[in-house]
């Protein structure tokens, strides 16, 4: 995230940067069609890196949410065994152990 945030801080200066060239200070001598294009490059590329960083910040408070609604759990799963219904039990036994698992001869399960 930091890199993401120092590169769109890098183009947003170099598009201030042409900004400032051709409309204020007239230092560069171009058309107004190869301005536009420069600077629509400019702005898709930071466009296209703060929506990335916008998914690391999502992915970072999914990540987050996760281990602490397993931490609120955890403790209480002998609880949450007792409480729930017979489908839902079932549920959780498909969840941790696949229908699919098979025992070897020293009665290790195995994923299929």
């Amino acid at each position: 995230m930091a890199s993401a945030e120092r590169a769109a801080e890098a183009l947003q200066g170099k598009l201030d940067r042409l900004d400032g060239a051709f409309l204020f200070e007239r230092a560069i001598d171009i058309d107004i069609d190869t301005y536009d294009r420069h600077a629509e490059k400019l702005r898709q590329e930071l466009t296209r890196l703060r929506i990335d960083r916008h998914f690391s910040e999502l992915d970072e408070l999914d990540v987050a949410g996760i281990l602490a609604f397993a931490e609120r759990v955890r403790p209480r799963a002998a609880d949450l065994w007792v409480q729930t219904s017979l489908d839902q039990r079932e549920r959780f036994q498909q969840l941790f152990f696949l229908r699919e698992s098979r025992s070897t001869e020293t009665a290790v399960l195995e994923p299929p």
